[in-house]
């Protein structure tokens, strides 16, 4: 299933709600279904919570849940025993010694992070999820765990992804052995940080290097949406003391969950132009990376004894649709973002066309005869607004032109493919029993 950045955003943001077994974890208010809930994993001792859920795919998704608000239950387990002195050792550097997941020696970790390393790799060994590939989504201090996890992974080829956001960096904290584990899965970990939001500690300003995972700078703004209500919501001089007290504690908490990311239209989040590049091709390759080791799966069972041309045929054709659908949804997205950039430049140039009619202080001209004056010097809808769309449109089109040759590319090679199939029915039949293969 493929879901926009805004969608995994949601998804995450149910690791903070309450679920049972035999839920169904959905998103877009309700409209989505991710999966059934099969486990979860309450240990108050240390805070840990985990909730996994089945996906209708057979893959299998981890969401940790990161720190709960100050005064909730479970909130001193989160602070106290976990953030405060993981914080402290992310400031100092020191070395979560994690090197085994059987014997976790971690004098740098707190028992959340431990634990949370235990349980990933529990449930990889559990029966009940033989085979499966495992999506992680984390959020905070959930962002920690799932860091540590991925460092401690048992097998990191039953990772397909990980989507991590606002959490501490705890890379430069690994050992050698992990940083080269996590290292392996670089692109199949997004990594997202909001530069407001001061609970992202550790984090190099432009690249991925030395961070978990592709890092993704999002273009953030000011989460004042809670703060503004605050003050619209107060009835009385001392409602109105009340809100601006506790404004600072407010946008802190907006801000970390989320309240600074921009969503585009097409449901994407706004990037820092410094980073947006390496961030997209990271994801594009970690995609790739990911929906390739099914493939890796198929080829480990069949290969015994040699690959028959029946087998050779089925893998080359699993790989070649793994490409030219990762080709076509990449360049689809390109052309999705171009267009968007377009769209926003139009409109800026729309505004200040507009501006030509605003009369300075002072001035005893009319907004009519200012746009006059301004057209008489050059400055016109021509020169502003047709300009920059013409500027824009021909790269619009040149970019939907190469989506529309990938998408014709990849619905050449399944049509190929799927007339083999209807011309040889024990093929079929056999193509679906090795699709199954695990």
């Amino acid at each position: 299933m493929k879901y926009t950045e805004y969608q995994r955003m949601q998804i995450a943001q149910q690791e903070y709600e309450s679920y049972e077994k035999g839920q169904e974890l959905t998103i877009d208010n309700k409209m989505t279904t991710i999966g059934t809930v099969v486990d979860v994993i309450d240990q108050s001792d240390n805070g840990l919570h985990m909730t996994v859920v089945k996906e209708p795919s057979g893959d299998v998704t981890v969401l940790f849940q990161g720190s709960k608000a100050p005064g909730e239950k479970g909130s001193w387990a989160d602070w106290v025993k976990n953030d405060i002195p993981m914080a402290a050792s992310i400031l100092a550097n020191q070395g979560l010694q994690n090197e085994t997941f059987g014997q976790v020696n971690a004098p740098y970790a707190t028992q959340q992070l431990v634990a949370a390393s235990r349980e990933l790799n529990k449930l990889l060994d559990d029966d009940k999820y033989k085979g499966a590939k495992f999506n992680l989504y984390a959020h905070s201090l959930g962002s920690m765990d799932a860091q540590l996890s991925l460092a401690n992974v048992s097998d990191p080829s039953r990772i397909r992804s990980a989507y991590l956001y606002n959490g501490p960096n705890t890379y430069p904290n690994l050992s050698k052995e992990q940083k080269a584990k996590v290292d392996s899965m670089k692109p199949r970990i997004q990594n997202y940080i909001d530069p407001l939001d001061v609970i992202g500690l550790n984090y190099p300003k432009q690249g991925s290097k030395n961070a978990v995972g592709t890092l993704h700078h999002v273009a953030s703004r000011f989460a004042t949406d809670k703060v503004n209500e605050s003050f619209k919501e107060a009835k009385s001089p001392l409602e109105t003391l009340g809100a601006a007290i506790s404004a600072p504690i407010t946008w802190f908490g907006d801000q970390h969950l989320w309240g600074g990311y921009v969503v585009n239209p097409d449901g994407s989040f706004k990037h820092s132009l410094l980073t947006e590049k390496e961030a997209r091709v990271g994801q594009a390759v970690g995609k790739v990376q990911g929906d390739l080791l099914t493939y890796y799966d198929h080829k480990k069972a069949l290969a015994s004894g040699g690959f028959s041309s029946r087998e050779q045929l089925f893998l080359d054709s699993e790989q070649a649709g793994i490409v030219a659908n990762n080709l076509y949804d990449t360049a689809y997205q390109g052309y999705k973002k171009i267009q968007t950039i377009r769209n926003e430049a139009v409109a800026k140039a729309k505004k200040i066309l507009a501006s030509t009619r605003d009369v300075p202080f002072g001035f005893i001209l009319s907004p009519s005869e200012m746009e006059e004056a301004y057209r008489e010097g050059g400055v016109d809808r021509a020169s502003i607004v047709t300009a920059t769309e013409e500027h824009f449109d021909s790269k619009v089109a040149q970019a939907k032109e190469i989506a529309k040759d990938f998408e014709v590319m990849k619905g050449k090679l399944h049509s190929g493919i799927q007339k083999k199939l209807n011309e040889d029915k024990e093929l079929a039949r056999k193509f679906k029993e090795w699709t199954s293969l695990k």
